[in-house]
């Protein structure tokens, strides 16, 4: 696949998991789209680096009030399933800014921002605490 399809199809994906989050509460209903996403970086191995710059180009978004529904799902998911340590440095810096803003004077924001961070950064782990509300990480099945 030509990188122009590769990011057509992602971009598509990626759409698709945060319309459905911005329609559902239920994170089973947009893991459904989040494995069409990890399985398309799967089957082109060659497009992994594009895929995560461009998923590392989302995570400023994770400090915006409100980010998108669904982006903190997406980043984490992406990165459990994937590793991607570029998303993971971009959601470190990102945190450390959050906290730095603090200095500024006492603000609930910039830890609302650090702690989005802090769940994308700790799902690098694979004992990520938060993995077991994914069907696909071994959680609680779809009806």
């Amino acid at each position: 696949m030509d990188p122009g399809a590769f990011q057509r199809e992602f971009g598509r994906y990626v759409r698709a998991a945060l319309e459905v989050a911005d329609r559902s509460i239920d994170v089973r209903d947009e893991e459904r789209e989040l494995i069409k996403l990890v399985d398309l970086i799967r089957r082109e191995p060659s497009h992994v680096d594009q895929a995560e710059l461009a998923l590392a180009a989302m995570v400023p978004q994770l400090c915006e009030s409100p980010p998108p529904a669904g982006l903190v799902e997406l980043l984490s998911y992406s990165v459990h399933a994937l590793g991607l340590p570029k998303v993971v440095a971009a959601a470190r810096d990102a945190r450390e800014a959050a906290l730095t803003a603090l200095e500024a004077g006492p603000s609930l924001r910039p830890w609302e921002h650090a702690r989005r961070c802090e769940v994308v950064i700790a799902a690098a782990d694979s004992d990520w605490d938060e993995q077991d509300m994914y069907v696909s990480f071994g959680g609680p099945g779809w009806d």
